[in-house]
């Protein structure tokens, strides 16, 4: 495996990771109602 590879696999996993992390913070800033939690939960 040359530097080249390896550098945009680190990349890419490191880009996924931020990602995931930025969609945390980001979908949390969100409120659900307790009649959507109520819902969510009698469809499961």
């Amino acid at each position: 495996m040359n530097n080249v590879t390896l550098i945009v696999v680190v990349a890419l996993v490191f880009g996924v990771i931020v990602g995931n992390i930025m969609l945390l913070k980001y979908s949390a800033k969100f409120k659900m109602k307790k009649d959507d939690n109520l819902k969510i939960e009698e469809k499961e």
